[in-house]
């Protein structure tokens, strides 16, 4: 794509790659389930929606989750703890993960809430929703699936972004992922 001058650097935020699309300076993009109501309400123009790409020959092995975890610490006091697991178990209900996922595009971490009516007409009015919800229902669960190392993640993020940035000033991709490679292994060990 960057050979044939059809990469696009629209900058490094959400928000400025969102503009672009909305814009229609870029065709497709990957964005988080979080962007999906305001991505296929907000252009004059209809969006579809796919899966995350994977290399021919292989099956898709699946998606993992991103962000926006409930976490609970083991070091607070005991009467602060009590508080949190009723706010947690609050807060996996279906009927609440329904409502919750309809108004965020984040997926409910309780399988019954995809059947409560708030979710089904949502599905029923947009079912671009249901992309991401079918490919995480047909993950396959391993060590790659199960979420990102997360105290390396920003700085690996970082990285990436400067490797997509290299490519798009004319670095080979060779050359871009082997350094990628190098710098990920740094950060990691």
């Amino acid at each position: 794509m960057i050979a044939d001058g059809t990469l696009g650097n629209f900058g490094r935020t959400w928000d400025d790659i969102r503009a672009a699309f909305i814009a229609e300076d870029v065709a497709m993009y990957l964005d988080s389930t979080a962007a999906t109501y305001d991505n296929i309400t907000s252009p004059d123009f209809e969006v579809g929606t796919a899966a995350i790409p994977h290399p021919d020959g292989q099956d898709p092995e699946g998606v993992i989750v991103g962000g926006a975890s409930v976490w609970m610490m083991a070091d607070i006091p005991e009467e602060v703890q009590e508080a949190a697991w009723e706010f947690v178990k609050y807060t996996v209900q279906p009927d609440v993960q329904a409502e919750w996922s309809a108004a965020t595009g984040y997926f409910p971490v309780h399988t019954d809430a995809y059947n409560e009516p708030v979710l089904e007409e949502l599905y029923g009015e947009f079912p671009q929703f249901l992309t991401s919800v079918e490919q995480l229902q047909n993950t396959t669960p391993s060590p790659a699936t199960q979420g990102a190392l997360m105290d390396a993640f920003p700085e690996v993020r970082e990285q990436i972004m400067i490797s997509l940035e290299r490519m798009h000033e004319g670095m080979s991709a060779e050359d871009a992922l082997n350094e990628l490679e190098s710098e990920i292994n740094a950060i990691i060990n």
